[in-house]
């Protein structure tokens, strides 16, 4: 998420926690 992350950041930091859950840091924080 590039352009939605900026219009919802709490969505992003929730989704964030959820990939960094499940890949461990896998996915590159930028999106």
């Amino acid at each position: 998420p590039s352009g939605r992350a900026a219009g919802r950041p709490v969505a992003w930091l929730s989704w964030r926690s959820t990939v960094t859950r499940s890949n461990q840091g896998r996915t590159s924080p930028g999106g």
